[in-house]
This record gives structure tokens, C-alpha cells and sequence, in this order.
């Protein structure tokens, strides 16, 4: 019997390991191959294996407590949802990198710029941005937290010329990415906001197609037209 218990032990022992790896290979695959060790944690992962994992090689430290899964080649989205990760609680990628993932301006912006509540250093890689950040100003696209596209405007606005302002807006008019708040509302919400308005013609279109029923990036669940999978607040 005590044989047999041992056994038991052991094979209990595997298979409880082995539904661990299956939850941390699943999150990693659904961020872009990317994993904080909050994350690890609240799966159930100690200390100590986490660190054991860190020196075989199995996690490769990007940024503090912030891990690729198995590998060292990054796609600019795992950059980007590495940098939301190291942001922590209510971070959300914004400004050019949000403009890059709503594939409103081309720009292609590796670097993750990343909107937090409270201060935190810029650091290689990541930009970080202090700044009030609503719940109702984030969505997720290709399942990273993202300022939503009336939001990710707003901010273009302090940061990208005016005729690339305008070609944003004039996509996402042609998208029918209407959000609520609106881009009007957003900037009667901030009034004063730097960079807006940079034209006449970009403060007439604020409001764009406002009201309207246009697909959303704060719809439940949608796909875009280039096939990003994206939703809207929880």
C-alpha cells in the first residue's frame, strides 16, 4: 500500500503539471507568446519553478517579471502586449502603437507606448504615458489592451502631423469605427487636450459619424476589415 500511494502521488504530481503547462502554453499562445509572472503566479506556479524555468531556459526574461514562452524572436504585438504586461492593472497600449494596431496610420511603431494611471519609468523598449485612461476608453484588438479608436485619436493628435491626423480619421471613417464616447465626446471630456484641434478641418470632423450605428471597437466582439479580432470593455 504505501508503494501504491507513492505511485498515486506521482502520477497526480505529472498530471497536475502537465494541466499547468497546458494553462501557461494557452495564455502565452492567446498573448502573442507573452507572460508576466503575476500571471504564472495566479495560475498556480511557485517561486521557485518559476525561477527554475528562468535558468533552463524555458522563460526568457524581456522585462522585469515579464517572459517569452520558450523563445527569443518577438513579433512587434508580443513587444507591444509585453509592454501593456510590465504596465500592469488598467494599462492599455495607446498613441502611435495603438494607431499601428487599429492599422490606422502605417507608421509600423515597434516601440510599445503604454497609457498607466500612476508613474511608472520609461524603459527600453516601452514608452510610458500617465494619463487618465476611463474604462470606457479601452477596448482589445488581437487580444492586447488597447485605447480605443476614438481614444487612440485623440492622442495621435498630440503626437503625429496633420495630414497623417487626417489620414487616420479619413480610415477610420471609412472603416466605420464610430465609438462611444465619440471623438467629440472625448474631447469635450478633455478640453484643452494638447494637439487638438491641429486644424479646422480635423475639429469638424470630431464628432464623426457620431450616433451612427457603425461597427465599434467597443462592440461586444467583432472583426475588423483586415481581420483583426477585437472587443470592447468588459
Amino acid at each position: 500500500m504505501p508503494v501504491e500511494s507513492h505511485l498515486d502521488r506521482l502520477r497526480d504530481g505529472k498530471r497536475a503539471t502537465r494541466r499547468l503547462s497546458l494553462a501557461i502554453l494557452a495564455l502565452a499562445n492567446r498573448q502573442h507568446g507573452v507572460v508576466s509572472r503575476v500571471q504564472l503566479r495566479a495560475l498556480g506556479t511557485t517561486e521557485e519553478r518559476i525561477e527554475g524555468w528562468i535558468g533552463s531556459g524555458r522563460l526568457i526574461v524581456i522585462h522585469r517579471a515579464v517572459y517569452a514562452v520558450g523563445h527569443r524572436v518577438l513579433s512587434v504585438e508580443a513587444r507591444w502586449m509585453a509592454g501593456v504586461l510590465v504596465g500592469g492593472d488598467g494599462a492599455a497600449l495607446s498613441h502611435r502603437a495603438a494607431g499601428d494596431l487599429w492599422q490606422l496610420t502605417g507608421l509600423r511603431h515597434p516601440q510599445a507606448e503604454v497609457t498607466v494611471q500612476r508613474r511608472r519609468r520609461s524603459r527600453q523598449g516601452i514608452r510610458f504615458r500617465e494619463n487618465p485612461l476611463p474604462w470606457d476608453e479601452v477596448a482589445t484588438c488581437s487580444e492586447i489592451p488597447v485605447t480605443t479608436v476614438a481614444r487612440t485619436l485623440l492622442d495621435l493628435a498630440a503626437v503625429i502631423s496633420r495630414a497623417r491626423l487626417e489620414q487616420a480619421i479619413g480610415i477610420a471613417e471609412a472603416r466605420r469605427l464610430a465609438d462611444s464616447p465619440s471623438l467629440g465626446d472625448l474631447i469635450g471630456r478633455y478640453p484643452g487636450r494638447r494637439g487638438w484641434p491641429r486644424s479646422e478641418p480635423c475639429s469638424a470632423r470630431a464628432g464623426w459619424r457620431a450616433g451612427s450605428p457603425a461597427v465599434s471597437s467597443r462592440s461586444p466582439s467583432w472583426s475588423s476589415s483586415t481581420g483583426l479580432a477585437c472587443r470592447g470593455p468588459k
